[in-house]
Parts: structure tokens; C-alpha cells; sequence
């Protein structure tokens, strides 16, 4: 029996069930803060990066600036670090390296569909100011999530830490 969050979305078809629809005996009803009501969607930030390089930064946030640097994909003609940068960053949370993405709360809802950054919708995170984004970056051994105003792509050269420091700093 597939799940139905009463007065919400249905996780599975996203159908509306509106409120005060009776609950069938033995229907399993979610509780009103649903994950399922979160998904992600792709997002194309023109740049690809090494997935499984070792060395990727993330510094802030510090004066509501973030960045994230990663090295350039191998096939890459430009050499130089790619740097996420975030302005107005409200949040930054990267997920337990230890902790298989397959069982991240978005895993099934639309995670398996990025290869590099995406864009979480219906976040409650990033309905507390309608001006804010919640973003997910996809790394080797995790994914981490920001919540910010604006994501803008930089190619830095120097190392990753050099990188995403100078640009949380400028």
C-alpha cells in the first residue's frame, strides 16, 4: 500500500488528497512533515568536476559567504579549481561521509537523477525568506546542502583550499 500524507501531496503520484478525506482502515497515513514532499531537480551550473578527487573544500559561511572548491574534471581544458560560491547563505550541511547516499532523505525523490548539483524543491529550509535556494552538491563520498540567496560558478587557480577561501573572503 503506497503512502498518503492526508491534507498534503501523495508521495508516490504526487495526487492531491485533500483535507478531511477519510483514511481507509489500514491506509498508512504520514506524518505532516514529509520528506516526500521535498525533491530535487537538476541543475546545470556549466561546469563538471572530479568527482572522486579527494580534495574538495568547503569553507564558510562567514558574512552570509560560502564556497565550495572542487578539482576540474580530468577532461577539463581548464585546469583551474571550480568554486561554488553562495551569497546570502543561510545554512551549510554536509552529510555523514560515512553514510551511503542511497539512504539520504532525498535518495528516492529525485537524488538519483543529479550528477552534480541540484536544486531541492519545496525545501522548508528555503521557504523562510522566498528570496532563498537550497542546493545540493554531489561529491564523492557526500552530498552537502546549502541554503542561499545566489550560487554562482568561479574557475580559481591554486589548490582547492587556497580557492574556496579566497572567494568566502572577498
Amino acid at each position: 500500500m503506497r503512502p498518503t500524507l492526508v491534507g498534503d501531496v501523495e508521495a508516490e503520484s504526487s495526487v492531491a488528497v485533500p483535507v478531511g478525506d477519510r483514511v481507509r482502515p489500514g491506509q498508512e497515513v504520514l506524518p505532516s512533515r514529509n520528506v516526500a514532499a521535498e525533491y530535487v531537480v537538476p541543475l546545470d551550473v556549466m561546469a563538471r568536476w572530479d568527482a572522486v578527487a579527494p580534495r574538495a573544500e568547503l569553507a564558510g559561511p562567514v558574512d552570509g559567504r560560502a564556497a565550495l572548491a572542487v578539482a576540474p574534471h580530468p577532461d577539463d581544458p581548464d585546469q583551474r579549481c571550480v568554486v561554488l560560491q553562495w551569497t546570502g547563505a543561510r545554512s551549510i550541511r554536509p552529510s555523514d561521509p560515512h553514510a551511503p547516499l542511497s539512504r539520504h532523505r532525498l535518495a528516492d525523490h529525485g537524488l538519483r537523477d543529479v550528477a552534480w548539483v541540484g536544486v531541492v524543491r519545496n525545501s522548508d529550509e528555503a521557504a523562510a525568506a522566498k528570496d532563498l535556494v537550497h542546493h545540493l552538491v554531489l561529491l564523492d563520498d557526500r552530498a552537502v546542502e546549502v541554503v542561499a540567496e545566489l550560487l554562482t560558478v568561479h574557475r580559481v587557480p591554486g589548490g582547492t583550499a587556497e580557492a574556496a577561501k579566497r572567494l568566502v573572503e572577498s
